[in-house]
């Protein structure tokens, strides 16, 4: 009997044990969680935002849950045309951002805007997912202030997360996602001074790599191009009314696995063209799209308004162009040229043991320009479209005898009537020059991508592709940096036979 109510007692002490060893690993647990979801950091950064909404007034603030850093300040301000703070530390939750606005408030009578980077899906995960714990807290640090300072506007700008990201969450987390999106709609939408802004259902951002500094987070030049579209228009505001069909877009970008792109990283891809190359800034670019895509090492030696024709009233020409690259010259080139800017890049970096190929687009500045498009006697004649083309294709070739070459027909525009009109006394349409530029990849052997005819853009779909009739916007980028990679694709097709 004496052991059995010993045994007893060791069996009240180790249930005791249990629940106190379980008492405390939960509150351990609860700690960490309030920790986590309430705390407000102190560090140098975000006492420095602090003190800059007393140094004046301000008409609108910006902060962001993600890469403040990336916010152009200076661009934020001159796209409001108001006196604006810029906060630079990462607001870690909701209570970090209703501190900030409480001080942001304290005291200012002239604020109008208040333009905040909100992750919803951040949001959700502190919560472990329970939509009615983020709800309150979105009511106590945020709510509250929509509804108190109802003459505001609230912008919110949610992030558009790479695709590479998104494939990667499982199928839960990634309907998390999408319902931490829809959950934050659904709250703020009744408030007339509230915009949120979305874009994650564009191929153009979320398709290529190269647009995100990190698999979460866009470069600065990406986002501060985001945050322009928002202070210019509501193309990307999120509604009750579209944000199933964007979110359902998006999904089948993610779901969708069946476009692939060749391995470029053992390439280095120079790009020699005009104004529908370098249009659309480093990632946004055609050769932005292609970098990010396949991994090339890619420069960028495009000049816009420069045709192929030599034409002494322009800055360069295409055979200038590849002349200067050859010897690595940029001496008297103006310091904001961007070929010299990726030409200065290229010749700081290392290319060895690279296969190199040279993209040619040329076209539309020679038709634009009425300049000749053949020399019938001379068909190396440089002050002719088709013969500057040859000469700058045989330099090429002279010095680069391994290397590819892919030529490029110029593309649709809508301007000069689509193109029929003849410019100058000697010009022809632009399907002559279309037709030039497939003749000489024929003389010369070289690969030829007739954008004119086979890229998609036309008559019926240049509103699409085009931002202004002639260059492509990111769409139109991503269209024809798709059209080099299906190119490529044969290439290297070809070189294997």
């Amino acid at each position: 009997m004496k052991i059995k109510k010993h045994g007893g007692k060791r069996r009240i002490l180790l249930a005791g044990s249990i629940i106190l060893f379980c008492t405390t690993v939960a509150l351990v647990c609860v700690s960490l969680f309030v920790y986590r979801v309430h705390h407000i950091p102190s560090d140098e950064t975000r006492d420095a935002d602090i003190a800059a909404l007393t140094q004046g007034n301000y008409e609108a603030v910006m902060l962001s849950m993600y890469t403040p850093e990336s916010f152009s300040a200076e661009e934020f301000g001159y796209f409001l045309g108001i006196a604006s703070v810029q906060a630079f530390h990462p607001f870690v939750n909701l209570a970090d951002i209703g501190d900030y606005l409480e001080q942001s408030f304290s005291g200012n009578d002239d604020l109008s805007i208040v333009y905040i980077g909100l992750d919803p899906f951040a949001v959700s995960r502190l919560y472990g997912y329970h939509t009615s714990l983020y709800a309150k807290d979105y009511e106590k640090y945020l709510t509250e202030y929509v509804r108190e300072h109802n003459n505001v506007e609230f912008k919110f700008l949610i992030p558009a997360y790479s695709m590479e990201y998104m494939r990667s969450l499982s199928d839960n987390e990634y309907t998390e996602l999408i319902y931490s999106y829809r959950n934050l709609v659904n709250l703020y939408t009744i408030y007339d001074n509230v915009h949120i802004y979305f874009m994650g259902h564009e191929e153009w951002l979320i398709a290529n790599s190269g647009n995100y500094a990190s698999p979460t987070s866009c470069n600065a030049s990406i986002l501060r191009k985001t945050v322009a579209y928002t202070l210019q228009n509501d193309r990307y505001a999120l509604t009750l009314d579209n944000m199933e069909e964007r979110f359902d877009k998006m999904t089948e970008l993610v779901q969708d696995t069946s476009i692939t792109y060749p391995d470029l990283s053992g390439w280095c891809m120079v790009f020699f063209g005009d104004s529908v190359f370098e249009y659309n800034a480093g990632s946004r670019s055609v050769s932005g799209i292609v970098e990010g895509m396949s991994g090339a090492q890619v420069y960028n030696c495009s000049q816009g308004g420069i045709p192929a024709t030599e034409d002494p009233r322009a800055s360069l020409s295409f055979n200038r162009m590849v002349k200067r690259f050859l010897e690595q010259d940029i001496s008297g080139l103006d310091d904001t040229l961007n070929f010299r800017l990726e030409l200065t890049n290229y010749i700081q970096e290392n290319h060895e043991g690279k296969r190199y190929c040279f993209v040619v687009n040329f076209g539309l500045n020679d038709y634009f320009g009425g300049h000749p498009v053949e020399n019938s006697a001379d068909r190396f004649d440089v002050g002719t479209y088709a013969g500057a083309l040859r000469a700058g294709i045989s330099t090429l070739k002279e010095a680069y005898p391994e290397a590819v070459i892919i030529l490029l027909t110029p593309t649709y525009t809508s301007v000069f009537s689509g193109g029929t009109e003849i410019n100058g006394d000697r010009g022809g349409v632009l399907t002559d020059y279309v037709e030039a530029a497939t003749d000489v990849s024929q003389d010369m052997n070289v690969f030829c991508l007739n954008n004119y005819s086979d890229s998609g853009i036309s008559a019926d779909t240049h509103g699409i592709y085009l931002a202004d009739g002639t260059h492509p916007n990111e769409t139109g980028a991503l269209l024809l940096g798709r059209c080099i990679l299906d190119e490529m694709k044969k290439v290297i097709e070809t070189l294997s036979l």
